[in-house]
């Protein structure tokens, strides 16, 4: 049955384009626990937001915006105050931190993908990408744990040297749930690497630490010897992990533009906010301050969800 709108003169053919729309917002509402119909103002602003994470082109934006104009005008309620249309949705960023660009989910992904997982590179980026990605921790706060902090358990693992707070050091930790596809899952990338240590005689120090090109690991017995480029631990350094974000994305055919060690928490910050998360629910657990953070994305909290975001709300394969 064909949507009613506010003219009865639309063709038959946009009626169809009306209800494939309002069809896509409606879903996207359900899985939000949202009203599509009267929609908020807020929840047509987050939609548009997450179109534009999305890729969609600014067309497909538009269109989406006029087809919940007419539904609402059809069903004889006001339509909601669409928000401005963004001028750029491919590749502009969302929070810049220090001069450094989001690295968005898809973004991740495709770095993750590009890993060879048979090597000691590809599984230590791997446990690191994800690892700093979905703890939003400062770069700094993340190479400060070391493994006797990680503990594993059988829904996920907890980093003990990263407290809810963002404060590297205390006693509470961070708790990082299994995820259904282990390809994204930073429990068992961090399982994996952890293993491959234990397998080198590597049982304590930091759990992030230099691999050379011969894909030795510095701890190993007979690593340090001649190699003098490994110094103290072997841990790694912020512009080490800098470089690996990098490179990565460079294999991924990504542009390395503005990239850094800070973009993985920029990510994790701009999709939690991108999901409805409020900048006081990233003050929280994150450390988040509006004021050090340059936000280009339009705030728009729907709900004040209760959870960390940063475990709960980044839905990396959305």
């Amino acid at each position: 049955m064909p949507l009613k709108t506010d003219n009865d003169k639309v063709s038959q053919q946009t009626q169809l384009r009306y209800h494939a729309d309002m069809q896509r917002f409606r879903q996207w509402c359900h899985d939000r626990g949202l009203t599509e119909l009267p929609a908020t103002d807020h929840t047509v602003a987050g939609y548009v937001s997450y179109l534009s994470e999305h890729k969609s082109a600014p067309a497909t934006i538009k269109r989406a915006l006029t087809s919940i104009r007419h539904v609402h005008r059809g069903a004889g309620v006001p339509p909601p105050t669409c928000p401005p249309l963004p001028t750029a949705v491919d590749d502009r960023p969302t929070v810049g931190i220090k001069g450094a660009r989001s690295l968005r989910p898809r973004e991740l992904k495709r770095l993750i993908d590009a890993l060879d997982g048979a090597t000691a590179t590809g599984l230590r980026d791997r446990a690191l990408l994800l690892t700093g990605f979905f703890t939003a921790a400062w770069p700094a706060d993340l190479l400060r744990v070391d493994l006797k902090e990680l503990l594993h358990g059988a829904n996920g693992v907890v980093l003990l040297g990263l407290s809810p707070g963002g404060n590297a050091g205390e006693e509470e930790g961070v708790f990082l749930p299994a995820h259904s596809d282990p390809r994204v899952c930073p429990a068992t990338a961090l399982w994996e690497w952890r293993e491959l240590l234990a397998a080198r005689g590597i049982l304590a120090g930091p759990i992030f630490r230099r691999v050379d090109r011969n894909q030795r690991v510095s701890g190993e017995s007979d690593t340090l010897a001649g190699q003098s480029g490994h110094r103290g631990d072997g841990r790694l350094t912020v512009r080490g992990l800098s470089d690996i974000v990098r490179r990565r994305a460079r294999h991924a055919d990504l542009t390395t533009a503005s990239l850094s060690a800070t973009s993985l928490r920029a990510g994790a910050l701009a999709t939690a906010l991108a999901a409805g998360y409020t900048p006081a629910d990233l003050a929280a657990y994150t450390r988040y301050n509006p004021a050090n953070h340059a936000l280009t994305l339009r705030l728009h909290p729907q709900r004040n969800h209760r959870n960390d975001p940063r475990t709960h709300g980044l839905a990396l394969l959305d």
